[in-house]
């Protein structure tokens, strides 16, 4: 159930990305952090997701998808534990 959640998330933070702030619903986790650092974070999942997709669709490199699916979820990690500590100060 968390990934289809998850995955909902990511889709309405994706349209997010091209909505004006006028129009944006009222998402309980758009009264929590800042517009910005949304949509830098699903700028960064966008990217991650594109080049798994590459790595995945290229024969040769094929075989590197397990690992940049860790690299992509610690990157993601690593941001959500930067940002939180400069959120906190």
């Amino acid at each position: 159930m968390s990934v289809l959640i998850e995955c909902e998330q990511f889709v309405d933070r994706t349209l997010l990305l091209m909505m004006p702030v006028k129009y944006q619903p009222d998402y309980i986790y758009l009264r929590h952090v800042q517009t910005s650092r949304v949509h830098y974070f699903t700028l960064i999942q966008i990217t991650c997701s594109a080049v798994m997709w590459a790595v995945k669709s290229i024969k040769a490199t094929s075989i590197a998808f397990p690992l940049m699916v860790g690299y992509c979820r610690s990157l993601t990690s690593l941001y959500l534990y930067i940002d939180g500590k400069n959120t906190t100060r």
